[in-house]
């Protein structure tokens, strides 16, 4: 930034020095006054909210800011606070750093890693959007050959999500979305829109959706589509769903025919609205 330059704050339309313009987490910038003024909880530009980190910083999360509001020193602070280098290889995110953060920088910074090869964000609330917000980024990541998002808050719209990453992906192998405390629970559609993304991918090995609510149909879906000769899966993990031992016995028979496919966590299972009983 020139600190010649002259801000106009988007509030109150005050000129003020460029420098001395005060950046929220999300990257808007206002001046000193406003800054003073602002409510903890919101923006004033988005209304979107804020999220707080356990250390009680503010991190912005949403992935609705432009990849344009980025700069350089942006990135590398993103980086800095993240303890990591552009050049990682293995990624293991520290909720408590991701917290400061804040998902749509990390999204936008893993975009233009060239040599990542795992990523690993278990137990931060992405959500649906934080989920869309990461598996866009990693779209066109071509070394990424691991995913870990144990009990990221995901729905069946991060689901679908990650589902168009499988697709789009020509090195991912392992995609994990395990339940972890609050956890996921992808439902039957998730698992459906998953399903529908393996016979495209070639690399996929093995996939975890344990305990993500995951009742008869969507195991259905997933039998018959791990059945199919284009689908390479190897290990897959459906442990703690309600799908039923008719659907189980489909997975059972699924994994015959495929060969080399191998279930886990199948002595657990439960009809729908049934607590898991050993079979």
């Amino acid at each position: 930034m020139d600190h010649g330059e002259v801000f106009e704050c988007p509030v109150c339309l005050d000129d003020i020095p460029a420098s001395a313009a005060l950046r929220l987490p999300c990257l808007h910038r206002l001046c000193s006054t406003c800054f003073g003024c602002l409510e903890v909880s919101k923006c004033p530009l988005d209304r979107l909210p804020f999220c707080k980190g356990p250390d009680g910083s503010l991190a912005f999360f949403s992935s609705q800011t432009g990849a344009s509001c980025f700069t350089a020193e942006e990135i590398a602070r993103v980086w800095q606070i993240l303890g990591l280098t552009p050049k990682s290889r293995v990624v293991v995110i520290d909720p408590r750093r991701l917290y400061r953060a804040g998902v749509s920088c990390l999204a936008y910074t893993l975009s233009m890693h060239t040599t990542l090869l795992s990523l690993n964000l278990s137990t931060y609330p992405l959500g649906d959007s934080g989920a869309a917000a990461i598996s866009a980024s990693l779209s066109n990541v071509t070394t990424l050959e691991e995913l870990i998002l144990h009990g990221c808050q995901i729905g069946e719209a991060g689901a679908g999500a990650l589902a168009k990453l499988i697709k789009a992906s020509r090195s991912l192998q392992i995609l994990i979305l395990g339940m972890n405390g609050s956890g996921n629970a992808i439902g039957d559609a998730g698992a459906t829109s998953i399903a529908s993304a393996l016979a495209t991918n070639p690399k996929l090995l093995s996939l975890s959706l344990w305990k993500n609510r995951i009742g008869p149909s969507g195991a259905t879906c997933l039998a018959s589509r791990v059945a199919s000769r284009d689908c390479l899966l190897q290990k897959l993990y459906i442990g703690e769903n309600p799908i039923g031992r008719e659907a189980l016995r489909c997975l059972t028979d699924a994994a015959a025919v495929h060969g080399r496919l191998r279930l886990y966590g199948v002595d657990y299972v439960s009809d729908p609205g049934e607590p898991a009983v050993k079979v």
